[in-house]
């Protein structure tokens, strides 16, 4: 599932805070520092329940909106379609783009390279 950045943040927010109404929702946008109308929060949610992101309880007053996926799936389809679109399917140069870039700290450093050594 691909997800724009405005439905990243709104997934972020569910996943941080799970059974939102839209109220809470658009608080806690505002709090992000982002400056949405209400039409804008809500035609994202609708946007995400056709999607299967997120799941609605219908109230009798309101609604409550919280994810129906996980970070950790968008996060890994997300890298894949980078690792296709951009890279060609080549995880060596999505590495070494990543090393090339100087934004790795010595821990991630140390992360990635327990990851490959647990390969071997």
């Amino acid at each position: 599932m691909q997800l724009n950045n405005s439905e990243w943040e709104i997934m972020n927010i569910l996943w941080n805070n799970s059974d939102l109404d839209l109220k809470e929702i658009r608080l806690a946008v505002s709090k992000a520092g982002i400056d949405w109308s209400p039409n804008t929060t809500q035609t994202l949610l609708v946007r995400l329940e056709r999607k299967g992101a997120v799941s609605v309880q219908k109230g009798t007053n309101h609604f409550r909106y919280s994810a129906n996926i996980s970070r950790e799936n968008c996060e890994k389809e997300a890298m894949n379609h980078l690792l296709a679109k951009v890279f060609r399917g080549s995880a060596k140069k999505l590495l070494m783009s990543f090393a090339d870039s100087g934004n790795l700290s010595e821990e991630e450093i140390e992360s990635i390279q327990k990851v490959i050594d647990k390969m071997h």
